[in-house]
């Protein structure tokens, strides 16, 4: 049979950050920056869905942590980490929601007014 043969590892490039989903790595400003393993699920969530609103329950289900007010505040303090490490910036709270990495203001603004209404 034949052996697959593993490509290079990909890299992303986004704002400023190079990211490596295989060895779970983000660069910034040539600089590696060390995410736990909650923090790095926490970012490919919101890189997966960037430009989008995440709420808050999805996170939660997607990481099987509980709904409840506990959650919240574990999602919140992992968020809170990664403004500091990436720059304040690139994570938007959308209040009562959830959380965007931002791509464009305005889609992600329409977006969470959507959200509301429904």
């Amino acid at each position: 049979m034949r052996r697959c043969r593993r490509s290079q590892t990909p890299l992303h490039f986004w704002r400023g950050l190079y990211i490596d989903h295989q060895a779970k790595t983000v660069t910034k400003d040539a600089e590696q920056i060390r995410l736990t393993a909650r923090e790095w699920a926490v970012f490919s969530a919101l890189l997966d869905k960037a430009g989008s609103v995440l709420p808050r329950w999805q996170l939660a289900r997607q990481f099987s942590w509980s709904q409840d007010g506990e959650a919240c505040n574990v999602i919140d303090v992992h968020v809170s980490k990664l403004r500091k490490k990436l720059g304040g910036e690139l994570i938007r709270t959308m209040r009562g929601i959830g959380f965007c990495l931002t791509t464009d203001n305005e889609s992600a603004s329409k977006e969470a007014r959507m959200l509301r209404d429904a």
